[in-house]
């Protein structure tokens, strides 16, 4: 199961995983911006996943500073690739500046990487900012 982002709290999504569908039942969180404005949640995902090599079939763990929210995996015939849009090269949870929501540098040129080795037939690529924003009805919050 991949979650793209709004997972905040992440212990309490995996507990419920765990509770309705299995223990053992594999989870790739994705840092939305919920998680990365909150520090507690990105310590417990930097743990969850520590040193890019808890989660089960990483093929690609992120680059330096992102090594445990950005990854990627195979599964099957596919590819799938787990993007953190608020990591700048640094630090996987900025929020104000160049990598809120957006694929900088960075983490374009490992994503390029990523894709380059690949050889599975279907890609997949997951991150948490909409392609199309849209102002929320009653805050006007986009």
């Amino acid at each position: 199961m991949i979650s793209p982002g709004d997972i905040d709290p992440p212990s309490q999504v995996l507990a419920l995983i765990q509770q309705y569908i299995s223990p053992d039942h594999p989870w790739y969180p994705v840092v939305g911006n919920h998680e990365a404005e909150t520090p507690s949640d990105m310590s417990w995902l930097r743990s969850f996943n520590s040193g890019g090599a808890l989660l089960p079939n990483i093929e690609n763990a992120g680059p330096a500073g992102g090594v445990e929210t950005i990854y990627s995996f195979d599964y099957a015939q596919a590819h799938f690739v787990v993007l953190n849009e608020y990591y700048d090269g640094a630090t996987d949870c900025l929020i104000d500046g160049e990598a809120s929501g957006d694929v900088g540098d960075a983490l374009y040129s490992w994503l390029e990487a990523d894709l380059a080795a690949n050889s599975q037939p279907l890609v997949l690529v997951f991150g948490h900012e909409p392609a199309y924003p849209q102002a929320d009805e009653e805050s006007g919050r986009v």
